[in-house]
């Protein structure tokens, strides 16, 4: 008898894994260099002497707006009752079935162990440091721990075995999965492509295990002779992979087509994803069990399961609730920057850029430096389908489809999506023009700017001349030459409000600071 099914699907999990992880990289690190060859490009567009779309979109999401601290708050607190809700209903139905009862205590404490996932899914939205993670984690640990300590007359410690199942492994494979900023982007959406590929590899080894056992002879024997004992793995391995292609294809085309059309939003995708996978590696030790119990047909165990349903439930009435006070013309910021590595940058997108998307949508160029932060699952489904250059603008009509295509609606998570134009070395600075005047504010890093950076100082003097912004904040660091880019930015009547942030460090100490800055319009 070989390993039960659940087993099989662990191993599986397990497996796609780090080669979710891997095949991430390599596609980042493609995308990056695609995108940084065909930025390069030059090509001269049909309608070179057509004019470049100058309307621009209405003014009034330039008055002050909600702090984004008390936006942020809202859905911190309602993500983190979201987790506990599940946390709790899992372990109602997880009790009665492992353990024949269901005392306030036992509800208690088993609640919290399958609620502390959750934790590190508020890490990842919230985009905590890694030592604040492991500080917050530690400690929640260690209430836990007392929670038993103190419980252990009614809980015994000889049952604290499923406290790894529950707790531990998923916290493993959720820091696996989501915990690499430059990866968030991207494994997500290939982990259930590969998982499908992997199962059905894993399916076919075992079920060439399957006629090892049953004894040589028949076709079996034939093929082993013709193609070899390594031939005949490869093969069983290989088919398998081969027949899942095309359905592991549709579902990640299925993804982008539903993540366009916004059914879900990256925050409901990450929280159903990984509460999906949270609860089928808590109930799959009990499943394997009950399989191996000699009843594979009892599917007690899976009930937990159904705490996934609350993530719909939640999402569609906070989707409500959302909508219903969102502004008819929110603010837009406009990220510009040095196009250098991806290091400080990177991490101000994730921590300042992302923050400002419970308040509006954002626009940006896109670059190698953040390529794979902000690439979605549409755009995801292109890259790979060939179909990049074509999200490149070339001709005014180009241009005029994109900005026509701007979101200005928040997802149901209440978030506004963030937007980036591809653009040729011809088209960057028609672009830039456009994406100004439908900016409410303009957040432009500066850090490690020099004269050499030609295109900033480009962007510096077309923003010196937009009187409509309603502020700017430029970040500078011991390399910036400040005095060039102030000669840039002028000192024309009308210029929109500067204020200048100096930022020696990669990690901004002041982000609630900066974002009301951007939001509440200021002077110099």
């Amino acid at each position: 008898m070989g390993p039960s099914l659940p087993t099989l699907i662990t191993g599986a999990l397990l497996l796609a894994l780090p080669i979710t992880l891997v095949l991430s990289g390599l596609l980042g690190w493609r995308y990056r260099n695609a995108v940084r060859r065909l930025m390069a490009l030059a090509p001269r567009p049909a309608d070179a002497d057509a004019a470049p779309p100058t309307d621009r979109l209405p003014t009034s999401g330039r008055q002050a707006q909600l702090p984004p601290r008390g936006r942020e708050r809202e859905l911190t607190r309602a993500l983190a009752g979201l987790s506990l809700l599940i946390g709790f209903t899992s372990a109602a139905l997880y009790l009665p079935v492992h353990f024949g009862s269901l005392s306030p205590l036992r509800l208690l404490i088993t609640g919290l162990v399958m609620a502390t996932p959750g934790l590190v899914l508020q890490a990842q939205v919230l985009r905590w440091s890694f030592q604040k993670q492991a500080l917050v984690l530690a400690g929640w640990g260690l209430v836990l721990l007392l929670l038993v300590r103190l419980a252990s007359t009614a809980f015994g410690l000889e049952q604290l075995g499923w406290i790894v199942p529950q707790g531990l492994v998923p916290l493993i494979v959720l820091g696996i999965l989501f915990g690499i900023p430059r990866l968030r982007a991207l494994a997500p959406y290939l982990f259930p492509p590969v998982f499908l590929l992997v199962l059905m590899a894993v399916l076919g080894q075992q079920l060439l295990a399957n006629l090892v056992a049953s004894g040589p002879g028949g076709g079996l024997g034939v093929l082993v002779s013709l193609a070899g004992a390594w031939g005949t793995f490869a093969l069983f391995t290989l088919v398998p992979i081969a027949i899942a292609l095309l359905p592991a294809h549709a579902l990640t085309a299925a993804l982008g087509r539903l993540y366009r059309v916004k059914v879900f939003s990256d925050l409901s995708y990450l929280f159903g994803a990984s509460w999906f996978l949270i609860l089928l590696l808590q109930v799959i030790p009990g499943w394997n069990s009950a399989a191996s119990g000699g009843d594979p047909r009892d599917l007690r165990p899976l009930l937990p399961l159904l705490a996934w349903l609350w993530i719909p439930v939640f999402f569609a009435r906070w989707s409500r609730l959302s909508r219903a006070t969102a502004s008819a013309d929110p603010p837009t910021l406009l990220v510009l920057r040095v196009f250098r590595r991806s290091g400080p940058v990177g991490w101000l997108f994730d921590h300042v850029v992302q923050r400002w998307r419970v308040n509006g949508p954002v626009l940006l160029i896109s670059a190698a430096d953040l390529a794979s932060r902000t690439i979605e699952p549409h755009e995801l489904v292109a890259f790979l389908e060939g179909r990049l250059r074509d999200r490149y603008i070339l001709e005014a009509e180009d241009l005029r489809r994109q900005l026509a295509a701007i979101d200005a609606r928040p997802d149901h998570d209440g978030r506004y999506r963030v937007t980036d134009f591809c653009c040729f070395a011809s088209s960057w600075q028609q672009t830039l023009d456009a994406l100004l005047l439908r900016a409410t504010s303009v957040l432009m890093d500066l850090r490690g700017f020099s004269e050499q950076n030609q295109g900033c100082l480009y962007e510096l003097g077309r923003i010196s001349q937009a009187s409509h912004l309603a502020a700017v904040v430029v970040l500078a660091d011991g390399r910036t030459d400040r005095a060039v880019a102030e000669q840039a930015l002028g000192a024309r009547p009308g210029s929109p409000p500067v204020h200048w942030l100096e930022a020696p460090k990669q990690r901004l100490d002041a982000v609630d600071g900066l974002l009301e800055g951007l939001l509440v319009p200021r002077r110099p």
